[in-house]
């Protein structure tokens, strides 16, 4: 996506694809869970990021679907501004997979109160409601 992202005519190829993948597969929209990309350090890139948001919920919403992005638990402290707010329909909380410490304690419950906070006090900011956060809760176990 970094290199869809930067350029505006990349980004409505791509955003015309996904919604055509949405209508064929009758998905009720797209989650944007972009990782690997250290924004807090490349804001060039989550500017573009953003700018890809705003772009696709302008044609998701013309053919009634919706946008969300998923977060890893503290990334809406350096993330969500305005735009961000205003473009995405759900935000997906990842409150899992919390390594603060060696060894990492997958799957715990341990921190989300604090995140799930921090979240609505950064979307209430942006005049954004609670009701646009979604809980992702693990499935999953990993052996050690």
């Amino acid at each position: 996506f970094q290199f869809v992202s930067k350029r505006s005519d990349d980004r409505k190829k791509i955003i015309k694809k996904l919604v055509m993948l949405c209508n064929e597969q009758g998905l009720d929209g797209i989650d944007f869970d972009w990782e690997g990309v250290d924004f807090a350090k490349d804001r060039d890139l989550l500017t573009a990021y953003i700018q890809l948001l705003i772009q696709a919920k302008k044609q998701f919403h013309k053919h009634g679907k919706i946008v969300s992005v998923a977060l890893h638990t503290g990334q809406e402290k350096y993330m969500i501004d305005q735009k961000m707010a205003d473009a995405v329909d759900r935000f997906h909380l990842m409150a899992y997979d919390e390594c603060a410490s060696v060894p990492c304690q997958h799957s715990t419950l341990a921190g989300i109160t604090s995140h799930l906070y921090s979240l609505k006090q950064v979307l209430q900011r942006y005049r954004a409601t609670p009701q646009k956060i979604i809980l992702g809760m693990p499935a999953y176990a990993r052996l050690e």
